[in-house]
């Protein structure tokens, strides 16, 4: 899904971009996704959406230092609410059929468990939805 898909996913709703990912067809390099899985995240406070973009700027950067990833982010945006928190929208590409049916639900493991507390959302806050890719 392209920034401009994704920015328009809800009517009045205004998305910045903050990270690239493999939307960045030299970052993604000749790799084509095989799944892509389509991630939203709501935060009602702006320290947890804070949280949350600094955590994902760090795991791009340690993606994008991994040649051979088999997996990658797609482009991330955010939407701040005028009253605090937000949306956060990002997509996973998963480059290996493999890896993906093994990981397809790392998200509602341990890790991401603590990664959502130290954040301060809950598995409520967050959509996650896998499609293959065309």
């Amino acid at each position: 899904m392209t920034a401009a898909q994704l920015a328009t996913t809800q009517v009045g709703t205004a998305y910045e971009v903050i990270l690239e990912g493999d939307s960045n067809a030299a970052r993604r390099g000749d790799r084509t996704p095989v799944v892509v899985s389509h991630c939203e995240y709501r935060f009602a406070d702006d320290a947890s959406l804070e949280k949350c973009i600094a955590m994902l700027r760090q795991s791009d950067s340690a993606l994008a230092a991994q040649p051979n990833r088999q997996y990658d982010w797609q482009c991330t945006m955010v939407a701040h609410s005028p009253m605090g928190g937000g949306i956060i929208k990002f997509a996973v590409s998963w480059y290996d059929e493999q890896f993906f049916s093994e990981r397809r639900e790392v998200f509602t493991g341990g890790l991401h468990q603590r990664l959502y507390d130290t954040i301060g959302i809950t598995s409520a806050d967050l959509t996650v939805t896998h499609w293959r890719a065309a």
